[in-house]
C-alpha cells in the first residue's frame, strides 16, 4: 500500500508545481532512455554481472559497473535507434498529414 501511495503522489508532484524537482538533468536523462533501458536492463545486466561475478569481482564493485554498463546501453540505443526512428516516423506522418489536407491522394496508401 505505502508503494501505490507513493507512486501516487509521485504522479500529483509530477503534475503540479511541487514537482520541480522532477525537471532535474539526470531525471529527465533517464526518463528519455527509460524504454531501451527497460529492454536491456535484465538481459544484458544480469549476463554482465554474471560474468564479472566468475571473474570474482566484489558485488559492490560489480553491481554500479552493471548499472553503469546498462544505461550506456540503453543510451546508444536511444541515440542510434530509438530517435532517428521517431524523427523518421514523425516525418512521415507529416507529409501524410499534408497530403490529406491537401486533398492528394498517395498511391503508396491506395
Amino acid at each position: 500500500m505505502a508503494i501505490i501511495a507513493g507512486f501516487a503522489l509521485l504522479v500529483l508532484l509530477a503534475t503540479t508545481h511541487h514537482g520541480q524537482f522532477l525537471c532535474l538533468a539526470p531525471l529527465r536523462f533517464l526518463g528519455r532512455i527509460s524504454y531501451p533501458l527497460y529492454l536491456v536492463h535484465q538481459g544484458a545486466g544480469f549476463a554482465l554481472l554474471d560474468r564479472l561475478r566468475a571473474a570474482a569481482v566484489p558485488l559492490v564493485v560489480a553491481v554500479p559497473i552493471t548499472i553503469t554498463a546498462a544505461i550506456m546501453l540503453a543510451w546508444v540505443i536511444s541515440t542510434s535507434v530509438e530517435w532517428p526512428a521517431q524523427r523518421w516516423l514523425r516525418a512521415r506522418i507529416a507529409g501524410y498529414q499534408r497530403s490529406a489536407r491537401a486533398g492528394e491522394i498517395n498511391p503508396r496508401l491506395s
